[in-house]
């Protein structure tokens, strides 16, 4: 994880603070390749978000912008397969291997920032909002789990499972519901007495689970 200073250097230009994460994809699956790329090797994903200001609309990129606006809340660079035209992504193998890892490098971005103090719920895109096939998160593997586990949520091999606390602390209004609209995606719902009763009945070392 690290920040960037840009642009700036010219009148009209203000300068922007941007939060790049840079990830290594799992090696390519054998009888997978596209121009550039042979079964075996690893890709290079990079996640980045504007840090300066509130969220605004980016685009998918492959080097270079694709005329694909991101529906993930964080600009993504990768070595997508556009159309010769750059105005979509092809529908094949490639790319949706590809968006399974960069749904993975959404899952580690996220749950980095989260163990940095982040507030992660503006980070996380609700399923609701990304309508492009092609990028819809819910079949990723490793997001949804993110919230479900490590420092998000625990889950104690039970049917009951509780996101921690500290992830609620100090949340603006807005920031407060789009985390419960998010909950109530993966069917979060609010704990009884008797869950109570079940979380506090288990043994110290499963209940304090790290």
């Amino acid at each position: 994880m690290e920040d960037y200073r840009i642009g700036g250097t010219w009148e009209g230009c203000d300068e922007q603070v941007w939060r790049r994460h840079k990830y290594v994809s799992a090696r390519v699956p054998q009888g997978l390749s596209r121009q550039g790329w042979e079964s075996g090797q690893p890709s290079i994903i990079v996640l980045a978000r504007r840090i300066d200001r509130a969220e605004q609309q980016t685009k998918l990129h492959c080097f270079l912008p694709l005329d694909v606006p991101s529906q993930l809340r964080w600009l993504v660079q990768a070595d997508f397969d556009p159309t010769p035209g750059r105005e979509r992504l092809r529908e094949n193998d490639w790319n949706d291997w590809l968006l399974d890892q960069v749904g993975l490098a959404l899952a580690k971005a996220i749950r980095h920032e989260a163990r940095a103090g982040i507030q992660p719920w503006s980070l996380i895109p609700l399923a609701s909002e990304v309508t492009d096939d092609l990028q819809r998160y819910s079949d990723y593997p490793g997001i949804t789990d993110t919230v479900r586990e490590a420092d998000l949520a625990v889950t104690t091999g039970s049917p009951v499972s509780y996101v921690v606390s500290d992830l609620f602390d100090d949340l603006t209004e807005r920031d407060r519901n789009r985390a419960k609209a998010i909950l109530d995606e993966l069917g979060a719902s609010v704990i009884s007495c008797g869950h109570v009763n079940r979380l506090l009945a288990m043994d110290d070392a499963v209940f304090y689970r790290q």
